[in-house]
């Protein structure tokens, strides 16, 4: 199997005030990117752009399988 580094951009729902094991859909991922630069700016955008919604964004590496 072929696959890709990336980054993905998690949100949590931070709003729910629940166990998150409990509520999967308190944890989405929101998009893909390829590089850790732009996965860092764009957490840092969506945090600064949401910081009163009760949702936190972070980022973490994958991979994503070649088609």
């Amino acid at each position: 199997m072929n696959c890709e580094q990336a980054f993905a951009i998690v949100r949590l729902d931070t709003f729910l005030e629940v166990e998150f094991a409990s509520r999967p859909e308190a944890i989405a991922v929101e998009k893909v990117v390829w590089t850790r630069e732009g996965a860092e700016s764009e957490v840092l955008r969506l945090n600064r752009s949401n910081e009163h919604e009760g949702t936190v964004y972070f980022w973490t590496f994958t991979r994503v399988e070649q088609r």
